[in-house]
């Protein structure tokens, strides 16, 4: 009897449901508030610089997915994000080092420097697949929940004032991220049309994202999103930051928590950040306001100029 062989083939948008549902299965998202479903999958299949029929691969059996890869574009740096996984029955295969060489193979094709790729601190499995596959650890990111019972009002130097984002603020906005964050490892600049898509994600909204203004200046910000439903709610900081000209004033804490307060204030217990672990400035404001470090996500980097 002749075993079924694996099918690699790219992602189409009339598999969408099957896709959400495996990707659940894959990152064990199946029970749990950050679950996605079908529409929110479909919003982060069509991020700007995205496509998705050409930057995710599936594998199936049967007609079954059990295997995918999606390339996250950061071209401005020079790299692309692998993200995606094999279902657990399936894996040691060589079904994730298929995906893996055409991820290579597409990136290299891009003109992507490297390739990088995110792993629980805790998953020696994906860890030992990922150095198998040529990538070396390169950093580690810090993952801290906030669950105190009392938060303290931010206090704002004068002329300084908070207001929910609205739209018009799309320029300024991106123009404070990219100078809050310029150089940082990481991080690839944000072009207008990216923050207008990210902040008008179902999970974000502009209800979500605290602006501290200097006259139209964006001077700090916080990005907030809100996954699952009450009572089960849970809250994260997906983005803060203040401009370099307004650093040393205490706005990066006033900007965490504004934002923080519009995650309570929609009835969240917990909030989730990540940090990167060598970010000793950042780690000692988020303690000061209650955070704890609760696990880690290890980052691993490959050269894709080698071949």
């Amino acid at each position: 009897m002749t075993t079924p062989r694996p099918r690699l083939h790219a992602f189409s948008w009339d598999r969408l449901d099957d896709f959400a549902a495996l990707v659940n299965a894959v990152q064990g998202l199946e029970g749990t508030p950050a679950a996605v479903d079908p529409a929110f999958m479909e919003e982060r299949l069509r991020v700007p610089g995205m496509d998705a029929e050409s930057d995710c691969l599936l594998a199936s059996m049967d007609g079954a997915l059990i295997g995918y890869t999606l390339l996250n574009w950061e071209l401005p740096i020079g790299c692309v994000v692998f993200e995606g996984g094999v279902l657990p029955e399936r894996r040691r295969g060589g079904i994730g080092g298929a995906l893996f060489a055409w991820a290579k193979e597409r990136g290299r094709g891009r003109g992507a420097a490297v390739a990088r790729a995110p792993s629980p601190e805790t998953d020696a499995e994906l860890a030992g697949f990922l150095l198998a596959q040529g990538f070396g650890e390169v950093r580690l990111h810090d993952i801290m929940h906030w669950a105190s019972a009392s938060l303290p009002e931010p206090e704002l130097p004068a002329g300084i004032v908070s207001r929910l984002f609205r739209a018009g603020d799309e320029a300024p906005l991106a123009e404070a991220q990219n100078a809050a964050f310029d150089g940082q490892w990481g991080f690839s600049p944000n072009t207008i049309e990216q923050v207008a898509y990210a902040v008008g994600l179902s999970r974000v909204t502009p209800e979500g994202v605290a602006l501290l203004l200097d006259g139209d200046d964006v001077a700090a910000y916080c990005l907030t999103q809100t996954v699952g439903q009450a009572p089960e709610l849970a809250g994260s900081v997906f983005m803060l930051g203040a401009h370099p000209r307004y650093q040393g004033l205490g706005l990066g804490r006033a900007a965490l928590l504004a934002g923080m307060r519009l995650l309570l204030d929609r009835g969240v217990k917990t909030i989730e950040l990540t940090v990167d672990a060598a970010n000793e400035a950042a780690k000692q404001l988020y303690a000061s306001v209650g955070y704890q470090r609760v696990n880690g996500r290890r980052w691993f980097e490959a050269d894709l100029r080698g071949g």
